[in-house]
């Protein structure tokens, strides 16, 4: 009998989608993160995820300060500013004039924590685009129905598609 309840219990938790299981424990979240590095520079974040070094967990945050690329790297655990160092990596990107899009849209951290309310759900990463001169957050968002990926206009925070994840 023992067994056979606990088939069913295993059953059950593979029936739930993956954002059903509880958030990883002790992490600040993204949405946290980004707050604190657009804060700690003054400046307008524009990509974040997770990143693990051996065993330490943090979010690498890339700003846009003043037309120059910058990267923060903010402890997953405590919130502790790392690191912020100026980005030459993806330099080119702004040279391509990509950084006026950064400079007119709002602040990533409020349109996260704005769909985080909506939805109910947890940002796990999120990334900048340009395609056919027209900018967009990609939020990829966990919720109670599954994961979704949102694209989001920078300027306004509005939803322009949606995609969900298997």
């Amino acid at each position: 009998m023992k067994i056979a309840l606990l088939s069913i219990a295993a059953l059950a938790s593979l029936a739930c989608p993956a954002s059903a299981q509880p958030p990883a424990t002790g992490l600040i979240g993204i949405t946290r993160a980004v707050a604190l590095a657009e804060r700690h520079l003054s400046g307008q974040a524009l990509d974040a995820e997770l990143e693990n070094d051996g065993g330490r967990l943090y979010y690498e945050i890339d700003l846009v300060k003043a037309g120059k690329p910058w990267e923060v790297r903010i402890d997953a655990r405590t919130g502790r500013v790392l690191a912020g160092v100026a980005a030459s990596a993806w330099w080119g990107w702004m040279q391509r004039g990509d950084a006026g899009h950064a400079a007119r849209s709002r602040p990533l951290s409020g349109i996260l924590s704005n769909w985080e309310r909506r939805s109910g759900g947890r940002v796990t990463d999120v990334g900048f685009d340009v395609e056919g001169g027209r900018a967009r957050y990609e939020i990829e968002i966990e919720t109670r129905a599954g994961v979704a990926e949102l694209h989001v206009d920078p300027r306004t925070g509005n939803r322009l598609t949606n995609v969900y994840d298997d």
